[in-house]
């Protein structure tokens, strides 16, 4: 999955991406709750760094120097390309 404009919580819910903050100041790592996002913002609420970040704060130090990884659910593509398993033809 690309980060597309357009992307809101609901739709990084569905397709399962998963979406790591990680604090420059601190090194303070977290795993967002999207669904929590979600349901403070509502499910249109852009996906984007630049929407999300200055709501955003570090848990542990408070600081605003932090960046997000987004990283899509990849059992959805593990089989990408094998929608013709065993039919090989020679």
């Amino acid at each position: 999955m690309f980060l597309m404009a357009g992307c809101t919580l609901q739709s990084l819910i569905d397709g399962g991406t998963k979406i790591t903050m990680h604090c420059a100041h601190c090194s303070y790592i977290q795993v967002l709750d999207l669904e929590l996002l979600r349901n403070r913002y509502g499910p249109e609420a852009s996906a984007m760094p630049t929407d999300l970040l200055p709501k955003m704060r570090c848990r542990n130090c408070e600081g605003r120097t932090i960046g997000l990884s987004y990283a899509p659910d990849l059992t959805s593509i593990v089989d990408m390309g094998r929608s013709n398993a065993g039919n090989d033809h020679a």
